[in-house]
C-alpha cells in the first residue's frame, strides 16, 4: 500500500512573558528556511537571529500589549512540503503548562494568538493548552523555493489583575515539517485530483466508510446531514491526526455531549475543518449543501487557488472560491448546464464520489471490483454513474493501482476483500 512519505523536524524557540518589564519598543523580523538534506531549520542568508531570538518581539509581554511578529518561511529543497506550528506551555521552573501552577495555566488562557498570511487568517485561538495552537496547525504547503510571509500577533488584554504579578511564563514555538509526496493523478475534470491525497486524510487504506441500512440499502439519492458528513470525515482522518485532535468539547449551543456526534464535531471543529452559524449552532441533522460540502473538502488541503470558476452560478457565493479550488482539482463537477447549484442539497452518492476522488480511490470499471463484496438493492444498476463510487465507499478492500495509455490517472483494481 501506498502512504505519504514523512520526514517530521522541530526546532523551538522560546516565547518570554513577563508582567514586569517593558517589553521592547523596536521591531525585529525574523527568517526561517528549510532544506531537504539539512536536520532542521536553518536561517535564511542574512539573519541575525539565533533560535532563541525568532520570536524577539514577543519578549518580557505586559498586560494590554498587541504585538507582532513577521515570520519569513521559505522552502528551499526541491520537494512539496507541508509547514506546522505549535505552542508547548512552561511555567517559571520550565514545567508544561499541564503540570504547572493554576495561575501560570490562567495566565496562559488569557493570551490570544492570531498567524495570518496577508488577509487569510490561518489561526486565531489560545496559546496555552486549552487552544488549537497544542496541536499542530497546518501554515501552509509549500511548493519548492516558495516563500511567503506569515504576521504572528500576540495580545494580552488590559483586565489582567493581580492574581498574576511577579508571574513569568514560557512558550515554546515548534516549527514541523513534513514532505509530500507526489502521488499522481489527473489536474482536473471529474475522474480524480492533481495534487495527491492530503495528507491528513488516509488514503492509503481503503475501508469502508459508508455503511448502509439494516434492509439492505445504501440509500444513494437520499440527502446526507452535516453530522453525517463530519464523522464520515473524521472516520478517514490518518489515525495520529485523529488522536491529536480528538476533543469532546465545543462552542456549539446545539452539539450535546451525549449526542453521537458530539465528538466527531467537537474534533472536527477544533481541526478548524467544520464551523457553524452566526447564531451559535451548528445544525447537525441538517441537510448540508453542495457549496458547504466542497468548502469542508478544501480546508483538509489548503488550496489556494486564484483561478476562474468553470461554474456560471457561484458569482459572488460565499463559498466562490471553495468551490473553484475544489473544481480545479478535479473533486467536484457540475451540471451539463455549466452549473453547480451551490444551494442544493448533496446526495449521498455525490458525497461519496468526490470523497473517492479527495482520496484517489478510483476503480475505471465494473471489472476492477470483486466478486463477494457487498450489494445493495437500491445500487444493483451497474450502468448508474454511481455505482462504482457506492461500491468503493462500502467495500474494504485491498488494491493494486494500474496506468493506462493516455491518461495520468492512477485507477485501481481490487485484489482482496477485506473485514475493516
Amino acid at each position: 500500500m501506498i502512504r505519504h512519505q514523512k520526514h517530521t523536524v522541530l526546532i523551538s524557540v522560546l516565547l518570554i512573558l513577563s508582567l514586569l518589564i517593558t517589553p521592547c519598543a523596536y521591531a525585529v523580523d525574523s527568517s526561517v528556511s528549510y532544506e531537504n538534506q539539512a536536520d532542521k531549520f536553518v536561517f535564511l542568508p542574512g539573519s541575525l537571529f539565533s533560535q532563541d531570538d525568532l520570536f524577539d518581539n514577543f519578549k518580557n509581554v505586559m498586560p494590554g500589549d498587541k504585538l507582532s511578529q513577521t515570520i519569513t518561511i521559505k522552502n528551499k529543497s526541491n520537494q512539496t512540503v507541508n509547514i506546522y506550528l505549535r505552542a508547548v506551555a512552561h511555567d517559571d521552573t520550565n514545567t508544561p503548562v499541564s503540570g504547572a501552577s493554576a495561575n501560570m495555566q490562567g495566565f496562559l488562557k488569557q493570551l490570544s494568538m492570531t498567524v495570518k498570511q496577508g488577509d487569510t487568517v490561518l489561526f486565531n485561538a489560545k496559546a496555552d493548552q486549552l487552544g488549537g495552537l497544542a496541536s499542530n496547525v497546518l501554515l501552509g504547503k509549500f511548493a519548492p523555493n516558495e516563500k511567503t510571509d506569515l504576521v504572528v500577533t500576540l495580545q494580552v488584554p488590559l483586565s489582567l489583575g493581580n492574581d498574576y504579578a511577579n508571574l513569568t511564563g514560557e512558550v515554546d514555538w515548534v516549527f514541523t515539517v513534513e514532505e509530500v509526496a507526489s502521488s499522481g493523478g489527473s489536474s482536473g475534470g471529474s475522474s480524480g485530483g492533481g495534487g495527491g491525497v492530503p495528507p491528513v486524510l488516509n488514503g492509503a487504506d481503503h475501508f469502508a466508510y459508508v455503511v448502509g441500512y439494516e434492509d439492505g440499502t445504501v440509500r444513494p439519492m437520499r440527502n446526507i446531514t452535516r453530522a453525517e458528513v463530519t464523522a464520515i470525515f473524521q472516520r478517514l482522518l490518518n489515525d495520529d491526526v485523529r488522536a491529536q485532535y480528538n476533543c469532546n468539547t465545543n462552542t456549539f449551543d446545539d452539539v450535546n455531549a451525549g449526542d453521537w456526534y458530539n465528538n466527531a464535531v467537537s474534533s472536527m471543529a477544533a481541526m478548524g475543518i467544520v464551523g457553524g452559524y452566526p447564531d451559535g449552532s451548528f445544525q447537525p441533522n441538517a441537510p448540508i449543501t453542495r457549496a458547504e460540502f466542497a468548502a469542508i473538502a478544501v480546508r483538509f488541503d489548503q488550496i489556494n487557488y486564484t483561478g476562474a470558476s468553470v461554474f456560471t452560478d457561484i458569482a459572488g457565493h460565499w463559498a466562490q472560491q471553495d468551490i473553484a479550488a475544489a473544481a480545479s482539482r478535479g473533486w467536484v463537477a457540475g451540471y451539463e448546464d455549466n452549473t453547480f447549484r451551490p444551494d442544493q442539497y448533496i446526495t449521498r452518492a455525490e458525497v461519496m464520489a468526490i470523497i473517492n476522488r479527495v482520496l484517489m480511490r478510483l476503480p475505471e470499471s465494473n471489472s476492477d471490483l470483486l466478486n463477494g463484496m457487498i450489494v445493495w438493492s437500491d445500487n444493483s444498476d451497474k450502468s448508474a454513474w454511481y455505482y462504482i463510487s457506492v461500491q468503493e465507499a462500502t467495500n474494504s478492500h485491498e488494491y493494486v493501482y494500474k496506468t493506462k495509455a493516455g491518461s495520468d490517472i492512477k485507477y485501481e483494481t481490487w485484489t482482496k476483500l477485506t473485514n475493516r
